[in-house]
């Protein structure tokens, strides 16, 4: 997975256009895109001209593999700090997001021992 693509920095564009923006700001080429994705890399090439969609299953996959939303993948906005939080959590069973809010709030608590939320 890459991390740390800054998609703020990147102009307001079409989905085929900000694959392709995606892709080489990650130093990946198609054909290692195609691996990364289970296809060849002219099947993911027909992602980046606009000839063909992706599946819903492939879509996560370029979600994943940018470290962004699906959202922005398609339509270049990003969600909420509430909704990508959700998004994560809703992932997991009730007893681990449970716990994850507890490790959150002891954090909150001891960075900002000040703070009353």
């Amino acid at each position: 997975m890459i991390k740390n693509n800054n998609v703020n920095e990147l102009p307001e564009i079409n989905f085929e256009q900000r694959i392709k923006k995606l892709r080489k700001k990650s130093q990946l080429s198609q054909e290692q895109m195609g691996e990364l994705l289970g296809i060849d890399g002219k099947s993911y090439g027909k992602y980046e001209q606009g000839t063909t969609l992706p599946t819903v299953d492939r879509l996560m996959q370029l979600s994943d593999i940018f470290n962004v939303s699906i959202d922005y993948l398609l339509f270049g906005t990003m969600p909420s700090t509430i909704e990508r939080v959700s998004s994560l959590l809703g992932r997991y069973d009730a007893s681990v997001q449970e716990k994850v809010l507890v490790c959150v709030e002891n954090m909150l608590s001891m960075m900002f021992p000040d703070s009353t939320p």
